[in-house]
């Protein structure tokens, strides 16, 4: 052990996944744009990928809060509505993020948004004006 008179300093950092988690998160949404391998996805519907695993990833950091509350709190020692707010935070950007990657892309496979717009000229049926039967 160090003497009183060493400083020790220390340094860490926090990571919420492993690599398979986020390969996992990635490749979900791979699935999601219809691709089976995430380097094949276009690079407009690139940012709408990211944020459905974005989605997924608050999602699952949710269900991590969510499992470590129910692992520490017994039912007689109930935890207060501010102990909740990371389950909570997590589970609104997870919401947040994925319907951002719905509206991406959409608006990729739809011209920016202009989904109910036809992408043509349509042409116009004639229908023949039938008298009733009487």
């Amino acid at each position: 052990a160090p003497t009183e008179e060493v400083a020790l300093r220390a340094t860490y950092y926090l990571q919420w996944f492993n690599d398979d988690e986020i390969v996992e998160f990635i490749t979900t949404a791979a699935q999601w744009v219809s691709l089976t391998d995430p380097s094949t996805i276009p690079d407009g519907l690139q940012p709408a990928a990211l944020k459905y695993a974005a989605g997924e990833a608050y999602l699952k950091l949710a269900l991590k809060f969510s499992e470590y509350m129910a692992d520490i709190y017994q039912l007689e020692d109930m935890p207060t509505k501010e102990q909740f707010n990371p389950v909570e935070n997590y589970r609104k950007l997870a919401e947040m993020m994925t319907k951002a990657a719905y509206k991406a892309r959409d608006d990729f496979h739809s011209r920016q948004g202009a989904a109910l717009a036809p992408r043509f000229g349509s042409i116009k049926g004639k229908v023949k004006d039938v008298a009733p039967n009487r």
